[in-house]
């Protein structure tokens, strides 16, 4: 589950493209308010389902030597695997 004060990617719904946005609370039907990170002065808070909702990728640069992630296999091949940890790219997992 999300919690306030998250940083999400979330689809605004007037133009279904994705945008950063802040959570503001978890709301009694299952969806999140949001507020949106807009400096063009759009609609400031909407109501979004958490299926319209993800983390924003990690920076590669934040990447810490050392620290556990949990990751999703994207593709296997003779050499390891390449595994989606929610950064901006895939990680190569090597077999050595």
């Amino acid at each position: 589950d999300y919690k306030p004060g998250e940083k999400v990617e979330a689809v605004f719904e007037d133009d279904g493209n994705w945008y950063l946005a802040d959570v503001v609370k978890k709301n009694d039907d299952g969806s999140f308010t949001v507020k949106w990170d807009d400096p063009d002065g759009g609609p400031e808070e909407s109501q979004v389902q958490p299926k319209e909702m993800k983390y924003p990728p990690i920076p590669v640069a934040d990447l810490v030597v050392g620290d556990k992630y949990t990751g999703t296999i994207k593709t296997v091949l003779d050499f390891g695997a390449f595994v989606d940890i929610g950064a901006e790219g895939d990680g190569l997992l090597h077999i050595s």
